[in-house]
């Protein structure tokens, strides 16, 4: 298995479990660098973690794509890491989305 540290800073950690109901995330920021293993080798500063029930593939796989595609954006990714809170952060989310 490959490290879910994907490079540029982040970490898309999931897993898929029979006895969750629903599609759940969460995400943080560090406050410093974290060694993660990252298929690129850079230490890790935005975590987003998924976990959903085995039944639900396609959302799964859809939800990783999504999240992939707006954190591929630099100007996002700085965003993320340098919001102060979690109101900031989800603005910062909801831009991106936007753009």
């Amino acid at each position: 298995m490959l490290s879910t540290g994907i490079g540029n800073g982040i970490a898309i950690p999931h897993a898929k479990s029979s006895v969750l109901r629903a599609m759940t995330m969460a995400v943080g920021t560090t406050s410093g660098p974290i060694d993660f293993e990252s298929l690129d080798g850079s230490p890790v500063r935005l975590v987003w973690m998924l976990a959903g029930p085995e039944r639900t593939i396609g959302l799964h796989v859809r939800t990783l794509a999504r999240v992939s595609e707006l954190l591929r954006v630099e100007r996002t990714r700085a965003g993320l890491i340098a919001a102060t809170s979690p109101e900031e952060f989800l603005t910062r989310v909801a831009a991106a989305e936007r753009d």
